[in-house]
């Protein structure tokens, strides 16, 4: 069910943090989530039956309010860029701390209450580790093999490595009995915790790398008439 969900907001955030494509991203969130209102239901016809569930309810309502929750920041960001990009710039420096705050919050109240998860079997715990982290190698690959450049494949690979875990748990309470709901929601969160786990440890690495290879410096100068003018000065490495 982690599977067959579209990307969430969470690919949007990472992709920010690691300088990718953020137009690209939200795009492909966009259109995942769109496919998703039929995808999914066909996704789940051919799958599904392994469940051996007399049905399987997609949460078409959260994809709505999950389609409306992308499109209206979107728009927003894309008029206050185009009305006050002065402002948008002063936003978009708040953005991130606000952001990394928010994941680890998240973070730290889903593990609050859901201690539970640590009695699950190695491997199912596996299984979680893995989903995330072969969406990331397999996106990464199959964008090098189309030839798209480093920066849009690093947005391929989020995309393809991190799904909308709100809707795969809303997916197993409206078609699982307990207790089973409850067991299956276990492996839905352990697979979001991977997701946030793989994704800190992508942006520190990214982080690590930029303070040790910098490669743009800008630079305020005073011009003649006294105004402050910003110089971006690039490292020559021989």
């Amino acid at each position: 069910m982690v599977g067959s969900s579209p990307g969430g907001g969470l690919s949007n955030i990472l992709t920010f943090f690691l300088d990718a494509d953020l137009p690209l991203s939200m795009t492909m969130t966009f259109v995942s989530t769109v496919l998703a209102l039929g995808m999914m239901p066909l996704s789940l016809f051919i799958y599904g039956r392994a469940f051996q569930l007399d049905s399987i309810n997609v949460p078409f309502l959260n994809i709505i309010i999950s389609l409306v929750s992308i499109t209206i920041p979107e728009l927003l960001g894309i008029l206050l860029r185009h009305k006050k990009p002065h402002i948008a710039d002063k936003v978009m420096k708040v953005i991130r701390p606000v952001s990394a705050l928010f994941i680890i919050a998240l973070v730290v109240i889903g593990v609050m209450v859901n201690t539970h998860v640590i009695y699950t079997p190695w491997q199912p715990i596996v299984a979680c580790f893995l989903l995330p982290l072969a969406g990331f190698i397999i996106g990464f690959g199959l964008a090098k093999m189309f030839c798209l450049d480093n920066n849009r494949a690093r947005t391929v690979s989020i995309e393809t490595g991190v799904q909308n875990g709100t809707l795969a748990s809303a997916m197993i309470r409206l078609s699982f009995p307990q207790p089973e709901a409850d067991l299956s929601f276990s492996l839905s969160f352990l697979n979001g915790m991977f997701q946030v786990g793989l994704s800190l440890l992508a942006v520190a690495v990214y982080n690590i790398y930029k303070c040790k290879n910098p490669t743009t410096e800008e630079v305020k100068m005073t011009d003649l008439e006294g105004k402050e003018n910003s110089v971006v000065i690039s490292d020559v490495k021989e």
